[in-house]
C-alpha cells in the first residue's frame, strides 16, 4: 500500500492547492452563468461604504467604523451639555437621571457594537476572499442582490425621515430638545443643522452598518452553500475514477476545511452582535418601563404609549430570542461540523489508499446527504440578528 505524503495540520491553503481546487471546480461547475457576479456586486457597493476586502491585510479596516465613532464623539458632546441644562427637562429628577444611565450603558454598548461589527467585515472578507480564489459559483441571482441593497437604502432613508419628523413634529414643532439641549429648527445657522443631522444619523448608522453586514454573511453563506454541493459532486468524481488522484482528494478537503474556519470566524463574530443587540433590546425596554413607573404624566402621552407598545413587542422577541428557538437546527449543524472534522483529520497524516477510500466515501456521504445543515446554523443567527437590529 502506498501511503500520502503528511501535510501541514492547519490547512492552510497553499498555490498548488488552489491551482488543483481551481481546476477541479472549473470541471464540476454547476452553474457557470451566475459565477461571482453577486458576490462582485457586493464587494463594490461595499467599497463605496469605504469596507475594502483587498487581498493586502492592512485593507481590512472599514472607514465605516470611523464615521460611527465620530458619530458617538459627536453624541457625546450633546449628552454633556444635556447633563449642564438637565434642569429644562419637563420631567421629574428621577426620570431625567435615569434616562442618563440608560443612555450612558447605551453609547458603551453602541462603541462595542461598531467593533464587533468590524469582526464581521473582517470574518466575511476572509470567507469571500476563499470563495473567489475557488471560483465558487453563488446562487444569488444578480438582480436579487440589486433589490436586497435597494431596498437596504430605501430602508436607512425611511428611518431618517421618521426620526426627523419624530424630532421636529412630535417633540415640540419648533424646538428640538434633546435631553435638555435646545436646537431652534426655525434657525438656519450651520451648526445647529449639523448637530440635528447628526442626531438623526447617529440613530441609523450603527444598526445599518449592521444590517449591511448580516446581508453581506447571509449572501456568502449561500454561495458556500453551491460551493458544498459542487465538492460532494467532486469527491464523487475523484473516487469512480479508475485511478484515484490524492494530490487533487487533498486539494478538495484543504480547501472544505478551510470554508469550515471561515465560516466558524463568522459564526462567532454574529454571536458576538446578536448578544449586544440582546443588551440593546433590553437596555431599551427597561428603559421605557422606569420612565412610565417613575413620572405619572408620561403614561397619558400618546407617543410614550405606543413606543411602551413597540417595546413590548420587542420584549416578545428578546423572549423568543433568548429561548433558543431553533436549537434542533443549530444542533445539527454543529453535529455535521464536527463529523467532518473529526472523519477528515487522518487524511493529512500517513494512511493507506484503502482508510483514504474509507475517509472519502464517508464525507461524500456527509456532503452530498447534509450540505444544507452546514449552513443553517449560521443563517438561523444570521436572521435572528436581522430581526433584533430591526426591532432595535
Amino acid at each position: 500500500m502506498s501511503s500520502v505524503a503528511p501535510l501541514q495540520n492547519d490547512w492552510t491553503l497553499t498555490e498548488d492547492i488552489l491551482m488543483d481546487a481551481d481546476k477541479d471546480i472549473e470541471e464540476y461547475s454547476m452553474d457557470k452563468n451566475i459565477h461571482v457576479k453577486a458576490l462582485g456586486l457586493i464587494y463594490k457597493f461595499s467599497g463605496i461604504l469605504g469596507i475594502t476586502f483587498k487581498k493586502h491585510e492592512s485593507n481590512h479596516r472599514c472607514t465605516l467604523s470611523y464615521w460611527d465613532l465620530f458619530i458617538n464623539l459627536v453624541e457625546s458632546v450633546i449628552y454633556v451639555i444635556s447633563l449642564l441644562g438637565s434642569e429644562t427637562m419637563k420631567i421629574s429628577s428621577r426620570v431625567t437621571y435615569t434616562v442618563y444611565v440608560y443612555i450612558t450603558l447605551g453609547q458603551i454598548i453602541r462603541i462595542c457594537l461598531i467593533f464587533n461589527r468590524g469582526a464581521i467585515y473582517s470574518a466575511s472578507g476572509n470567507l469571500g476572499k476563499l470563495l473567489v480564489r475557488l471560483k465558487a459559483d453563488s446562487p444569488v441571482h444578480f438582480k436579487a442582490v440589486i433589490i436586497q441593497l435597494g431596498m437596504f437604502v430605501v430602508w436607512i432613508v425611511c428611518i431618517a425621515v421618521m426620526s426627523m419628523y419624530f424630532f421636529a413634529t412630535v417633540e415640540g414643532h419648533v424646538n428640538i430638545k434633546p435631553f435638555g439641549y435646545n436646537v431652534d429648527i426655525s434657525n438656519t445657522l450651520t451648526f445647529d443643522c449639523f448637530i440635528r443631522l447628526c442626531l438623526v444619523l447617529s440613530t441609523v448608522s450603527t444598526t445599518s452598518g449592521i444590517s449591511l453586514a448580516l446581508i453581506i454573511c447571509s449572501n456568502l453563506y449561500f454561495a458556500s452553500t453551491s460551493l458544498l454541493m459542487t465538492y460532494g459532486q467532486g469527491f464523487s468524481k475523484i473516487t469512480s475514477a479508475d485511478g484515484m488522484n490524492k494530490k487533487r482528494l487533498v486539494s478538495f478537503i484543504s480547501a472544505y476545511r478551510q470554508i469550515i474556519s471561515c465560516i466558524g470566524e463568522i459564526d462567532a463574530a454574529v454571536s458576538g452582535i446578536s448578544l449586544l443587540l440582546y443588551a440593546t433590546s433590553v437596555t431599551c425596554f427597561f428603559n421605557m418601563i422606569s420612565i412610565m413607573l417613575l413620572d405619572a404624566n408620561i403614561r397619558s402621552d400618546v407617543v410614550i404609549l405606543v413606543q411602551a407598545a413597540l417595546t413590548f413587542i420587542m420584549g416578545l422577541v428578546i423572549f423568543f430570542s433568548l429561548t433558543n428557538t431553533g436549537s434542533p437546527v443549530i444542533s445539527q449543524y454543529e453535529t455535521l461540523k464536527s463529523i467532518i472534522t473529526k472523519n477528515t483529520e487522518n487524511i493529512f497524516m500517513e494512511v493507506s489508499d484503502t482508510q483514504i477510500m474509507i475517509i472519502c466515501n464517508s464525507l461524500i456521504q456527509i456532503v452530498n446527504n447534509n450540505y444544507a445543515c452546514f449552513t443553517g446554523g449560521g443563517m438561523f443567527n444570521i436572521n435572528k440578528g436581522l430581526l433584533l437590529t430591526t426591532a432595535g
